[in-house]
């Protein structure tokens, strides 16, 4: 099996690279720990940010009453504003 380095070294040729994604890729299936799901590319990431933002920070405010569900809490007097 060719590994990660051996790879990386042969068809990584810089910035935009078509050859590097598929590097990642590789490495990837090698890793010991894999992601569930990946955005590649600086706007990827940030269209993922953008999106994901908005629920976290609704997810976070919104947590004391979220936790109210399970039956062994109080419920939250107030809500988030």
């Amino acid at each position: 099996m060719v590994k990660w380095s051996e790879w990386s070294s042969a068809w990584r040729s810089g910035k935009g690279s078509r050859n590097y994604d598929s590097v990642i890729m590789i490495g990837i299936v090698e890793s010991d720990n894999p992601p569930l799901q990946l955005v590649m590319g600086r706007e990827a990431l940030q269209n993922a940010k953008d999106r994901i933002g908005p629920h976290l920070k609704d997810i976070g405010q919104w947590a004391d009453v979220t936790i109210s569900a399970d039956f062994d809490e109080t419920y939250p007097i107030e809500f988030p504003k």
